[in-house]
């Protein structure tokens, strides 16, 4: 109990701190669409198509040019791509449905229009591959895999007017941490590690209250480590996937 106190005080001298920035604070909905590509290192598994995105925004992002501010995103995500798998004994084509969730949280420091920013964020997804056809002809059932990904991103940003408009461009770091596959089909828990890669963002808002964001983010992810299926190892091969889209935002 004697922890506690300090503890609980400094939470509350954090909250005060944050109430001028909290005030002044925007929310937006936004729906977008982005160009979504899968490709594992060996080039024998691939994945591209549309996906498309609903969310909510609030935060201070674009309040002034310096200062202290912060951001919370929350979005759901869904669509379908073309799945490709090229092995050579047994090539096949499928597609993939997606359906997941991202939340975020921002916080960036800003002096004269330059910025650092630190985010963390949560991804979670379903991706359910079905119509699986061989080249032979035959139908493959459909399989679930559920993925769990938290990463960081460590970014610079430049904040600028456009006479009455307001815009801002990031740049930076993301790193995943341990990555989880569930297969619920074999019951196979597949765990790979993230590796370094890279974002950017470039967000307007127009005095209309309409705005758009206009992104390109890659995430890359090692191997994992084998798991014994029928006394063969099975694993999550490396892969690269990138995200281009865009988004239309209205502010409340």
């Amino acid at each position: 109990m004697k922890l506690f106190k300090p503890i609980h005080r400094s939470i509350i001298f954090i909250f005060l701190l944050l109430i001028p920035y909290i005030t002044y604070a925007e929310y937006n909905i936004n729906i977008g669409m982005e160009d979504f590509k899968l490709t594992e290192a060996s080039k024998k598994h691939k994945e591209r198509g549309k996906r498309y995105s609903l969310g909510v925004t609030t935060g201070t992002l674009l309040a002034r040019p310096s200062g202290l501010f912060y951001e919370l995103n929350a979005n759901i995500y869904k669509g379908d791509v073309d799945y490709t798998l090229l092995t050579p004994a047994n090539p096949s084509k499928a597609s993939a449905s997606y359906d997941g969730s991202n939340i975020e949280g921002k916080l960036a420091f800003r002096i004269n229009h330059f910025d650092i920013a630190g985010t963390f964020g949560y991804d979670t997804w379903t991706r359910t591959i079905k119509n699986i056809k061989t080249k032979t002809g035959k139908i493959i059932p459909k399989t679930k895999e559920k993925f769990t990904q938290p990463y960081v991103k460590l970014g610079v940003g430049f904040f600028h007017y456009l006479r009455h408009d307001r815009a801002r461009f990031e740049i930076g770091y993301k790193r995943p941490f341990d990555v989880g596959k569930i297969n619920d089909d074999l019951d196979l828990d597949l765990s790979s590690q993230g590796k370094d890669s890279v974002y950017a963002q470039y967000r307007y808002q127009s005095r209309y209250k309409w705005g758009l964001i206009i992104y390109s983010e890659k995430t890359h992810l090692r191997e994992s480590n084998s798991v014994l299926i029928n006394d063969q190892p099975v694993k999550q091969p490396e892969n690269k996937t990138t995200a281009i889209g865009a988004k239309f935002t209205y502010r409340f």
